[in-house]
Order: structure tokens, then C-alpha cells, then sequence
């Protein structure tokens, strides 16, 4: 009886260690970001477009193109949630403190292609709101993102309110007239105004320093090489290379090459060379895709 005994609790132990082996090697992560699986609520930056929850919502948005038009529709969120179990596809929960909301983003790999499917929106728990509520006080303005190398925000499309009701008022008899008072000129506030309600959002472009991983990463999908202090250090890969094309595709515009060749100590009829490395200032970029090879 007891070796029996004995033999069956080895069985199960070794049926236990198979399932729990089964249950990781099953379980999914979005590709890239598997460090902010299971990490609770996290914020998404109005300033930072590299913080790590900014790049995912970018990635998936540039996969998804269902999912690219619910953000455009509804807006980013300010925080989100990965959640990863085994046998089931990865899923995000987009929260929007501003409304007590959150909706709910699944993975369908059955579709073709495969796309986020978003559900919602469903009401946010008392605890999960005092979170959010942080969130929202460090984050007022809207999230920035980096979409195919360009600075973007979603704005959610707001919804014409209906016009107020008109107000009957009782005519009144005509008062006396005054005397008119002379008219002194005030100095226009338009401008101040304007720019006293201007909300103020940091560029996207204004650079933070990436770690190796996320430099990786940002190589892997076409973006060029950067500096510590923001500069772009394009690599030379043709000897049809020059700085007016350096300048036009990082810049925009081709008046700028003066300020490259002072940047990297060039004379007026040096070469560019198969190999060599180019310096282009953050001050000028407005291009973060690396220039291409076939590019005239």
C-alpha cells in the first residue's frame, strides 16, 4: 500500500511540473515589451514620447490599423495595463481618468490580418481610481507619441453640444440718453490673451536620452543613430552621399549645410567616404528616419 501510495504522489508531482512547464511556455507577450507585462497601471507621458508605455501604444498603433482608429477616435489614455496569462492572447486596459473609464484591448489572432479589438467603455473601482487620479495630476495635457518617425498626439473628436435655449427677455422701455464719454484707445490684449490660454506641450522632438535597449530598438525599426545629446550621427553607406542630401532629408531643407560642415569640422570640398559619420545638430532635426540608400 505505502509504495503505491508513494508512486501515485510521484506521478502527480511530475504531471504538476509538466502543466506549470506547459503554462509558461503558453503564455504571450506583445512583441519588445514583455518587461511591462503584469506591471500594474502605468502612466503614458505628455512630454516623453521614448517612456516605455509611450513606444508600445506607438507600436501597436502602427500594427493595428483598427486599433490606430479607435485611439484617433477616442484619444490616447493616460495609463494603461498589460496583462499576460497563459493560453490566452495578451490584452491592454486603456484607462481615461477624465471620464471614470477604461476599456478593454484584446489580441485576435484569427482575424486576418490580426488586430486589437477594443470593448467598451466599463466603469474604473474606487481603488483603481485613486491611482488614476495621480496619473491625471502629473499628466494634464495629451500623451506625444513618435509614429513613422514623426511627433503625434491623438485628439479625441469632440462631439457638437447642442445649443442653449433661447431666453426670453421683456422689452423695456428706451432709458434717457447720456452723454457720450470720450473715447480712450486701450492697448489690445488679443495677443496676450491667445497666448496666456495657449496650452504649453513640450516638443516631441526635444530628446531624452535612451538606454542601449531602447537605442536597439529604435535602430530596428528605421530610425538613425543618435548621440547622448540628441544629435544624429548618420553613417555614410555611398560615396553619391553629400550634405545637401544629409541636410534635405534630416532637415528638411538643404540651407543648413553650413551648420553640418561646421558641426563635423568639414572643409568646403571635403568628400564624404563609405563609412564615415556625419553629425547633424537636434536643433535642426525634423526628420528621425535614417536617410535611405536610394534616396536622391
Amino acid at each position: 500500500m505505502t509504495k503505491n501510495l508513494l508512486g501515485k504522489c510521484f506521478i502527480q508531482g511530475i504531471l504538476l511540473v509538466i502543466l506549470a512547464c506547459c503554462a509558461v511556455s503558453c503564455s504571450r507577450s506583445i512583441p519588445g515589451y514583455s518587461s511591462l507585462s503584469d506591471q500594474g497601471i502605468l502612466a503614458v507621458s505628455d512630454t516623453n514620447p521614448y517612456l516605455g508605455s509611450n513606444m508600445l501604444l506607438a507600436q501597436e498603433a502602427e500594427r493595428s490599423p483598427v486599433f490606430l482608429r479607435f485611439l484617433r477616435e477616442r484619444g490616447a489614455p493616460k495609463a494603461i495595463q498589460v496583462k499576460v496569462g497563459p493560453f490566452k492572447n495578451p490584452e491592454l486596459v486603456l484607462y481615461y481618468p477624465e471620464s471614470k473609464s477604461y476599456y478593454l484591448a484584446n489580441w485576435e489572432e484569427r482575424r486576418a490580418p490580426a488586430q486589437w479589438i477594443t470593448a467598451g467603455p466599463f466603469g474604473v473601482t474606487r481603488r483603481d481610481y485613486r491611482e488614476l487620479a495621480k496619473i491625471l495630476k502629473d499628466t494634464p495635457h495629451e500623451p506625444v507619441f513618435i509614429l513613422w518617425g514623426r511627433p503625434y498626439q491623438f485628439k479625441a473628436v469632440q462631439q457638437a453640444k447642442a445649443p442653449a435655449p433661447k431666453v426670453l427677455i421683456p422689452k423695456l422701455p428706451p432709458p434717457k440718453p447720456k452723454p457720450k464719454p470720450k473715447r480712450v484707445k486701450k492697448k489690445s490684449t488679443a495677443v496676450k490673451k491667445q497666448s496666456g490660454d495657449k496650452t504649453v506641450v513640450k516638443s516631441p522632438l526635444e530628446f531624452t536620452p535612451l538606454n542601449s535597449d531602447q537605442q536597439a530598438i529604435q535602430i530596428s525599426k528605421g530610425y538613425a543613430p543618435r548621440d547622448k545629446n540628441g544629435d544624429i550621427i548618420h553613417p555614410v553607406k555611398n560615396a553619391t552621399e553629400t550634405l545637401g542630401k544629409i541636410s534635405k532629408w534630416y532637415t528638411g531643407a538643404t540651407d543648413h549645410i553650413d551648420a553640418i560642415r561646421e558641426a563635423n569640422g568639414l572643409s568646403e570640398a571635403a568628400k564624404l567616404t563609405p563609412g564615415q559619420k556625419i553629425r547633424v545638430p537636434v536643433k535642426l532635426i525634423k526628420n528621425l528616419k535614417i536617410l535611405p540608400k536610394d534616396y536622391n
